[in-house]
């Protein structure tokens, strides 16, 4: 799935070159990361049933459990990996597809 201008779009390849489970969804969108050092403001830059991709000018180390929020979506998630602002986020349990669509879905509406 792509959307030309809303910057959401889908790529199967990723998750076959990661081991991924999931086929992620590219997006830029607000979002909020609750963790130890309070609520912090972040980009969701990509989201799957399994995981997502943030940005977030605090840093959080690896291992940190976070709650993920944006709409309807609140995840529980630990920071698995880190990329200077980027965190890589595993959910603690998968999420919906449904709910990986309400989050994703507003954008592609909007670009059309």
């Amino acid at each position: 799935m792509a959307i030309e201008g809303a910057k959401l779009t889908h790529d199967p390849l990723t998750h076959f070159k990661y081991g991924r489970r999931h086929g992620r969804h590219r997006v830029q969108l607000l979002a909020c990361l609750h963790s130890p050092r309070g609520t912090l403001s972040a980009v969701l830059l990509d989201i799957s049933q399994g995981g997502a991709l943030v940005s977030c000018p605090t840093p959080i180390e690896e291992g940190t459990h976070v709650t993920l929020t944006r709409g309807s979506l609140n995840a529980e998630a630990t920071v698995v990996r880190t990329e200077g602002r980027r965190l890589g986020l595993s959910f603690a349990d998968p999420i919906d597809a449904e709910l990986v669509a309400n989050v994703v879905t507003p954008l592609a509406l909007w670009a059309n």
